[in-house]
């Protein structure tokens, strides 16, 4: 399960998740995975950070874009968040050396998947 971690250097005040070798800090909008910085927009850090925190339980696509994008509720604006999803997966899964970090349910929701963890 993913846990919150206060501090990771014995100096440091931002909040960190890591979750196997993935960690977000969330002050810095930051997610690195295998020590690759994943270099994601404030929205896809958004997202993947509220993907961590359900780590095994999906998240709908009208949960997602309720959480992150504050758009109006347009056929348009939602396919802009579906291909911002779409995005992170991509990266996220890019970076995972063959390991699926995040599932999709076509059309449906998203989840990170607990695999990964040795």
């Amino acid at each position: 399960m993913c846990e919150p971690r206060p501090d990771i250097s014995g100096i440091d005040t931002r909040r960190y998740w890591e979750c196997g070798p993935m960690l977000l800090d969330t002050d810095k909008s930051l997610a690195i995975l295998y020590d690759e910085d994943l270099c994601l927009d404030e929205n896809e850090f958004n997202a993947l950070y509220l993907l961590v925190k359900r780590e095994g339980s999906p998240m709908t696509q009208e949960q997602l874009y309720k959480a992150v994008w504050e758009l109006p509720d347009a056929a348009d604006c939602r396919e802009a968040a579906r291909a911002a999803m779409r995005g992170l997966v991509d990266k996220v899964n890019s970076a995972g050396k063959g390991v699926v970090w995040i599932d999709t349910i076509p059309g449906e929701a998203y989840v990170i998947k607990r695999h990964y963890i040795v």
